[in-house]
């Protein structure tokens, strides 16, 4: 069991942890409150500090960016110049240079399904 923040996160580059409102919302509710009193004390404790007003969560697979197939070159905003060159566009219209072994994120359809205003319910494995 990890015993701090950067424990959890592991070896990953991971900058902000996502966590899908289906999944949370199945949890027992004496863990739901838990989990709400921590959230709060967070946002207690940084009230005032600037943060982001949203962010764009997309479900996706770590794919080599050499391997994509061309649907998956689109997706990931990933292109090939003529002599087999690979760049990436990011959102912001950034174009950096790509290895064909770099790992980019191909976007793919969310296997969690929506929590559809707090209706959907999984049965979580561990409990």
């Amino acid at each position: 069991m990890a015993s701090d923040i950067h424990t959890y996160f592991g070896l990953s580059y991971a900058t902000h942890l996502v966590v899908p409102r289906t999944l949370l919302q199945s949890m027992p509710r004496q863990w739901q409150e838990r989990f709400t009193e921590l959230l709060t004390e967070l946002d207690d404790a940084f009230d005032g500090t600037p943060r982001a007003e949203a962010y764009i969560v997309q479900a996706a697979e770590e794919k080599e960016a050499g391997a994509l197939a061309a649907v998956e070159r689109r997706a990931a905003r990933i292109t090939k110049d003529e002599h087999g060159a690979l760049s990436h566009t990011t959102l912001l219209g950034e174009v950096t240079e790509t290895a064909g072994d770099e790992l980019v994120l191909v976007p793919v359809p969310d296997p969690v399904p929506h929590y559809n205003r707090g209706r959907t319910r999984l049965q979580p494995s561990a409990i």
